[in-house]
């Protein structure tokens, strides 16, 4: 659901010729039964890099829940899975801006189960590693501080599964040395309180002190298990929408834009 000067805000930018796409801020409420406490912190740190990068002028991606693309410029040239990442970084890398405004507000429902949630992740994570690996021309260095942003914003977080698999790994290796086994510990804590945090959310009780160990462990399990749905090619451009319906109960919420 669109806010009332959503559209509004969203193409007040266009004034400005080199304004290519104006994506804007999604609000996710929750509602009885779901916990979105681990997003919230992470949809914050969120927001507050897409701020930061639009003042840099290297904003990349959109939300497609509240996304502006100006007429002569929207020419796909990709089907992808994410389309509302894979247009404006399309359209960024022409020279035109990608503009961020946290005052056109969308409000979309958090799904209802975690289940839903997940499944929604791995299928934008399989998403990411489309778009990533069919725009390798977006790595060139040449291209200054936007090729930047886009390896340590996007890159690097896309890949986090593997680098956490690799530290672990390799904290086993080393744990005969005193700062190692402390390290491996102190993982093996951190999983562990994930794990009882998805048992509470099984047993339909909020997970507390443990929605952001839960919360990072399942995007990053979501992104892995989208690399291998990638990879294996089983992701199709097609998705079961989730089912929700938004109710007077519902409370705001700054909710995980899964990108």
């Amino acid at each position: 659901m669109l806010e009332k000067n959503c559209i509004r805000n969203l193409v007040r930018h266009f004034a400005d010729g080199r304004v290519g796409v104006v994506s804007g801020e999604e609000i996710r409420v929750t509602t009885p039964g779901t916990d979105g406490a681990g997003e919230s912190v992470y949809w914050r740190y969120e927001s507050a890099l897409k701020i930061l990068e639009s003042r840099l002028d290297c904003s990349l991606g959109g939300n497609g829940a509240a996304l502006a693309i100006r007429r002569s410029l929207f020419r796909p040239r990709k089907q992808s899975i994410v389309e509302d990442f894979q247009i404006p970084l399309e359209i960024r890398f022409k020279g035109y801006r990608v503009v961020y405004d946290p005052e056109a507000v969308a409000v979309e429902e958090i799904a209802p189960t975690f289940s839903a949630q997940f499944a929604r992740r791995v299928r934008i994570g399989a998403g990411n590693y489309q778009t990533l690996f069919a725009n390798p021309e977006c790595l060139n260095p040449m291209k200054g501080l936007v090729t930047f942003c886009f390896f340590s914003h996007r890159v690097l977080r896309w890949f986090v599964p593997v680098l956490l698999l690799g530290a672990f790994f390799c904290s086993i290796l080393l744990a005969t040395q005193p700062e190692y086994a402390v390290l491996l510990a102190a993982q093996c804590a951190f999983y562990l309180a994930a794990g009882l945090g998805y048992r509470l959310k099984e047993s339909r009780k909020p997970p507390r002190l443990f929605s952001l160990p839960l919360s990072f462990c399942s995007m990053n399990l979501a992104l892995l298990l989208g690399f291998v749905r990638y990879l294996n090619g089983r992701q199709t451009l097609t998705w079961k929408p989730t089912l929700r319906q938004i109710r007077p109960e519902m409370h705001l919420d700054k909710g995980s834009d899964s990108r």
